[in-house]
């Protein structure tokens, strides 16, 4: 009877709150009239975000009701239409006017996103603006990750549509778990335990994908040919060159203890630094995470990246090499540009600036991955000592692969 009481309470709560939102409309109406406002100027600023709604027939219907309701010659003819726009509104609560029908945490969780229908009337066509995929991408997302039907995240349930929608909304923005609440309905609390708990899951299982070099287009011959020809005919004069390599930083809270690892005197910043490899198929390969105060060529000494690209990169004939900045150290595998200097001849400096304009295509892949996952430029959600935020940046590129 308790059980009954309670779910009864929610189901009135919900009612109340429902009926609450009809009044603010009809009180707008009631203001609107006494001061005399410009009713077709509020309409458009209402219905101008609204072209991808599939009900502009309803939506006519309401405007006209609403326009008579203001325009009515007597208080009688006033209070009838706002009697039957109250009626008409009650009876259909899905054909509520925005900006009225806004996302709403209740306590029975109806609005959760558990399945793919939920997913697609949630968010729709606005699903790869905001989740960087379409439903059907998403659709086809689960298929090949193999994402289980329901994850447990210390004690949390959920199901796998609802964590990547969750993980990719979070990655996708600079929102808190308190402004995603009202959009998946869940307790910010809950949200951190699957946001989290997604991201290790993700990691665990397809982390090798992004931190490792042993794919079949990074150590079979014929992918290395292939890209170091595509690089020629686009201008590369640098024949071997299958990629390039650089290092980024991805600035973080500043830590409460620890600081002076994380700190990076060049970029003035706390932040942790991973190297990245673009290749020009688009992919790119990561490795890290490095302290904040680590220079680029010491991170390649570290994953000892020429021994790694001396094994995979180098036949008898032939070595393949990757293209990397003055920061970098020369090696078998590893060129970087003339240096500067009064003995730097014309061709040198001519050869610099055409490797240059190939190389800058890393930057534009590290740009990418924080330009589609822009939680990873927001360092007040970045705080390295609660979260896992090395494993959210090598996720970001692997869902940008």
């Amino acid at each position: 009877s308790l059980l009954q009481e309670r779910k009864m309470s929610a189901v009135r709560l919900a009612s109340l709150t429902y009926e609450m939102g009809i009044m603010a409309i009809i009180e707008e109406i009631l203001e609107m009239r006494t001061q005399n406002t410009n009713l077709d100027m509020m309409l458009t600023d209402i219905f101008e975000d609204s072209s991808d709604s599939d009900s502009d027939e309803e939506d006519e219907y309401w405007v006209n009701l609403i326009k008579q309701a203001q325009q009515a010659a007597d208080d009688e003819r006033m209070m009838t239409l706002i009697q039957r726009i109250f009626l008409e509104i009650a009876h259909h609560p899905d054909q509520i006017l925005r900006p009225y029908q806004s996302h709403f945490r209740t306590d029975s969780g109806e609005n959760r996103i558990l399945s793919m229908a939920d997913l697609s009337s949630k968010f729709g066509v606005e699903a790869r603006r905001v989740l960087r995929f379409s439903v059907d991408q998403l659709e086809e997302l689960i298929v090949i990750l193999e994402i289980p039907a329901e994850f447990v995240f210390s004690g949390h349930k959920t199901t796998g549509v609802e964590a990547l929608t969750i993980a990719l909304h979070r990655l996708a923005s600079h929102a808190r778990f308190c402004d995603l609440s009202y959009v998946f309905d869940l307790l910010p609390s809950f949200l951190s335990q699957v946001f989290a708990g997604f991201m290790l899951w993700i990691y665990d299982k397809y982390g090798d994908n992004v931190r490792s070099f042993e794919h079949p287009w990074t150590v079979e011959r014929e992918w290395m040919e292939l890209f170091s020809s595509k690089l020629t005919e686009k201008g590369c004069p640098l024949a071997n060159c299958f990629g390039f390599i650089d290092g980024t930083h991805i600035e973080v809270c500043r830590p409460v203890r620890n600081q002076r690892a994380f700190y990076c005197g060049h970029h003035h910043c706390h932040c942790f630094k991973s190297l990245v490899i673009q290749l020009p198929n688009g992919m790119m390969l990561a490795f890290g995470p490095f302290n904040g105060s680590q220079h680029d060529s010491s991170q390649a000494q570290e994953v000892q990246i020429n021994n790694l690209l001396a094994t995979n990169c180098s036949f008898p004939d032939r070595d393949f090499v990757l293209y990397a900045d003055s920061g970098f150290a020369v090696g078998q595998n590893i060129i970087t540009p003339f240096r500067r200097g009064r003995n730097q001849t014309v061709g040198e400096a001519e050869w610099n600036r055409e490797m240059s304009r190939a190389r800058i295509t890393v930057e534009w892949g590290i740009g990418r991955v924080k330009q589609l996952f822009q939680m990873m430029t927001n360092k007040t959600n970045l705080r390295c000592l609660m979260s896992p935020v090395a494993v959210y940046w090598f996720n970001s590129i692997f869902f940008t692969n």
